[in-house]
Formats: C-alpha cells, sequence, structure tokens
C-alpha cells in the first residue's frame, strides 16, 4: 500500500499544472481544434437567441408594480403641507374619523386633530386628496405596520416634510397610529404606523397622532403588500 502511494505521488508531481486539475496527457490528446469549438459555440449563441425570443414571446415579464411607476401622480409634486386654515380647522374639528379600506378588510382610526393639529391637518389633506389610495403596507413585522409610502419601500413621500410635533401623554402603545420618518425628527411626510404591541421606547420620539377604534384583528393580519384601497376622512 505505502509504495503504491508513493508512485502515485511521483506522477501527480510530475504533471504539467499549467493543464489545469483533471487534464491528463489522454485528454490533451482528445482535444477538439479551435475551429470546431467556435463552430460549436456559434450554433450555442444561435440556439440561445431563438430560445430567448420564443419565451419571451410565450411568457412576457410582468408589469412593473403600481408604485414603481414614475407616472404616478403622487411623484409630480402635486401635494403641499397643511397651511395655517389647515391647522386651523384641525384644531377645531378635534376628533376626526378615519375609514382604511384594506385589502384585508376595514380599520376604523380616531385622530386627534384638538391636541396634534400639525400631524392630523397632514394626514387629512393628504387623504382626502387621495394620496394614500391604492398604496400598500410595505413594512409589517410582529409589533408593527407601515404603509403610506408612493415608493412602496420605505424611501417615498409627498415631496415635502412637516415639523416633528409631540405631546407627552400620547404613548406609543398596541393600537397607537403615528408618523413615520427617517433619523432627522422633521423628516414625517405621509407614511405612518400602527403599532401591533406596546413600544414604549419610541415615546417622545415619534408623532402619536391617533388610535385604532375597531379593526385591530385587522392590523393584527395584515400582510407585506396589503392594499389601502380607499381611505375616508369624517368630518
Amino acid at each position: 500500500m505505502s509504495k503504491s502511494k508513493g508512485k502515485g505521488k511521483g506522477k501527480d508531481q510530475g504533471q504539467d499544472k499549467s493543464k489545469g486539475p483533471g487534464q491528463d496527457k489522454g485528454k490533451v490528446k482528445n482535444r477538439k481544434s479551435p475551429l470546431a469549438w467556435a463552430i460549436a459555440a456559434a450554433a450555442l449563441v444561435v440556439l440561445a437567441v431563438v430560445g430567448g425570443l420564443y419565451f419571451f414571446r410565450e411568457k412576457p415579464l410582468p408589469p412593473p408594480k403600481p408604485s414603481d411607476r414614475p407616472s404616478s401622480p403622487r411623484s409630480l409634486g402635486r401635494f403641499s403641507p397643511p397651511d395655517e386654515n389647515d391647522l386651523a380647522l384641525a384644531q377645531s374639528t378635534g376628533k376626526y374619523t378615519v375609514v382604511l379600506d384594506t385589502s384585508a378588510g376595514t380599520i376604523q382610526l380616531e385622530l386627534y386633530g384638538d391636541l396634534m393639529p400639525l400631524t392630523v391637518a397632514n394626514f387629512v389633506k393628504l387623504a382626502k386628496a387621495g394620496f394614500y389610495d391604492g398604496l400598500t403596507f410595505h413594512r409589517v413585522e410582529d409589533w408593527v405596520i407601515q404603509g403610506g409610502d408612493p415608493a412602496g419601500n420605505g424611501t417615498g413621500g409627498p415631496g415635502y416634510q412637516i415639523p416633528l410635533e409631540i405631546r407627552p401623554d400620547l404613548k406609543n402603545v398596541r393600537g397607537a397610529v403615528a408618523m413615520a420618518r427617517r433619523a432627522d425628527p422633521n423628516s414625517a411626510g405621509s407614511q405612518f404606523y400602527i403599532l401591533r404591541t406596546d413600544a414604549a421606547w419610541l415615546d417622545g420620539q415619534y408623532a402619536v397622532f391617533g388610535r385604532v377604534v375597531s379593526g385591530m384583528d385587522v392590523v393584527d393580519k395584515i400582510k407585506a403588500g396589503t392594499v389601502i384601497r380607499k381611505v375616508t376622512v369624517t368630518p
């Protein structure tokens, strides 16, 4: 056994390593000529092109998602932040009732216009303009759902930002509705979240402006991609 191994090692050491692993003398003799390889490669290219044309003719690629279409009116800058009149109306109205008609069911919200006039005025103005209709909940985790992004990936908004509005008595508890934002405190726009569980670590950092009145069972079963068909605000 030991002699056999020694002979094998000797043969390996004597081989030309430039040939690459597995290439012995016998295989080198059986190589095809460069012309044969060129003909075979050309044939493969022709087959690939013909096959590809057939495939895309029979199975066209799916159309882009609506949220990815640059022609969406939400990307044309036709939305503006709330003005003084909008804020005054929110304060005088007090409580708003909002119905989210989603593909998973209906969620009813109560918004605190008297306590969070800027944030509520912004949400109400966008909702009444149809901004949220057709968007999705793009972020869904066991403790939170987040929607209101026309880009559908957490980067989109209405084309402007609003200042952070905080009330210490409004907490991030299960069913709370608040504005999502980037690291900059004054970067909220249209994205909002609804909590599935208490999240006290968010208190004092995000604008809580409402709560779920009914439909928490729907909130709990929402999945990523659930569509917000229509948002209705009263009064």
